[in-house]
């Protein structure tokens, strides 16, 4: 079983060629997540797809423990989560970007939390995969 929380305040910043990546405090989500949950075989793209449960809630106040997540509304997902955190390269066009995917049991979490972050909110998220 691995369990990842993360804790803290939501905010968009620069992570390599991505110039607005989701942050929670100091950490870069998308792709910690994607290296937690996965490890070294993150980067196949196959491996990106399991079975997940969360819970999660975003406030605009600091969120201090589970209880107190428990006693404010929180949202809980389960099913299959889809992510991907990948900077891709044009030789054509010679254009960057990054390809971005956070989707569980078809909710997309990704723009919820984007959402989240320029209004000053802080997330407490935590996914479990057995």
């Amino acid at each position: 079983m691995i369990k990842f929380i993360v804790n803290g305040k939501l905010r968009l910043n620069c992570y390599g060629e991505d110039d607005d990546a989701i942050y929670v405090g100091d950490i870069a989500l998308l792709p910690h997540l994607q290296e937690e949950i996965f490890g070294d075989d993150f980067w196949m793209r196959d491996y990106l797809k399991c079975q997940i449960s969360v819970r999660y809630l975003i406030s605009t106040k600091p969120i201090k423990d589970v209880e107190t997540m428990i006693a404010d509304y929180f949202m809980q997902l389960e099913g299959e989560m889809e992510l991907e955190y990948s900077s891709k390269y044009s030789e054509y066009t010679g254009y960057l970007w990054t390809d971005k995917t956070f989707v569980i049991g078809g909710h997309n979490l990704l723009n919820e939390i984007y959402d989240s972050c320029d209004k000053d909110n802080y997330i407490y998220l935590e996914l479990i995969k057995e």
